[in-house]
């Protein structure tokens, strides 16, 4: 008789139970977007070169990922996720104080901020659509519902929210009234 494993129908070896000897690594999104804007740069750069109808459906393509990327950011703020969020802008972010008026610069500012803001109110917005406007800013118009630290009802409408991307980071915020009614509510 041959030894057993030659023969046609022996078994494989049993792995040992336990962890995998290889485990998805998923990078933070930091390092996600240093990574991908080399790439990101060289894709916008061969689509300038392309036929008007190739663009056309890579722009579509682009809103669909832009959708994605807002409603992300919005829901990182909503978890209070600040790393994340704070992790998509520019180191000299100019960014709207909507608490007390005025701008703020730096990304420490916009966390200090944000820090402060969530100790007095408790904000919460949700993205209803995204759009480009003339001048290559993202509009994202936005509900948005702020209670106090009690859990009652501040204030509940509809603002616009305007950023400014310097390749995918936003280097830019601003607010401006929405269109839409309380109705709409």
């Amino acid at each position: 008789m041959p030894p057993r494993s030659n023969r046609r129908n022996a078994r494989a070896p049993r792995r040992k139970r336990g962890r995998s000897r290889r485990q998805l690594r998923f990078a933070t999104p930091r390092r996600f977007v240093r990574h991908r804007w080399l790439e990101c740069r060289t894709f916008f750069r061969a689509l300038r070169k392309t036929t008007p109808g190739v663009r056309i459906v890579v722009n579509a393509a682009l809103l669909v990922v832009l959708w994605l990327a807002v409603n992300w950011v919005y829901h990182a703020f909503n978890k209070r996720d600040i790393d994340t969020v704070l992790s998509v802008l520019t180191p000299d972010v100019d960014w709207a104080n909507g608490l007390e008026g005025g701008r703020l610069t730096g990304v420490d500012a916009v966390r200090q901020y944000w820090l402060h803001q969530w100790q007095t109110i408790s904000p919460e917005v949700e993205p209803i659509s995204a759009a480009l406007d003339d001048q290559g800013r993202t509009v994202v118009e936005v509900r948005l519902v702020v209670r106090d630290t009690a859990g009652d009802l501040v204030r509940a409408d509809f603002v616009q929210h305007v950023f400014t991307f310097d390749g995918l980071r936003i280097r830019r915020f601003d607010i401006e009234p929405s269109d839409l009614g309380e109705e709409d509510l």
